[in-house]
């Protein structure tokens, strides 16, 4: 790995900016994770969440520059890149709550072995 020749001030405001980022696509994959019973693997579905997932990706690679020797100071960066950066994660967010909410018109209803395995095990 090359060491910077110049020295680099990381500041405060892009470190933060990926806590958000990470904290965020957590809770992402933890409301999936949720709803996994419910979807369908569809094409659909996989779209949606590959849609959902680039744009968390896309976020998350605005959030340091590729070549810091360009950009000796990150809060300079981040002063630029904030608002791209924030609208992919609204954007993102949008699209999620929009699929779990369109998660729930089309979740399919337990198999009848399942709902007779939880009425055998619940009493």
């Amino acid at each position: 790995m090359k060491r910077a020749s110049k020295p680099v001030h990381i500041g405060w405001m892009a470190p933060l900016l990926g806590l958000f980022v990470v904290l965020e696509l957590t809770g992402f994959w933890a409301a999936g994770y949720q709803l996994r019973g419910r979807l369908s693997a569809d094409p659909l579905t996989l779209y949606a969440v590959l849609a959902i997932f680039g744009t968390y990706y896309f976020a998350a690679t605005l959030i340091f520059p590729s070549d810091p020797e360009q950009w000796p100071d990150f809060d300079a960066w981040y002063e630029r890149q904030k608002r791209m950066i924030v609208g992919a994660m609204l954007t993102a967010y949008m699209l999620g709550i929009a699929g779990q909410t369109g998660s729930t018109s089309s979740v399919r209803s337990p198999s009848p072995s399942r709902s007779a395995t939880r009425r055998c095990w619940s009493g």
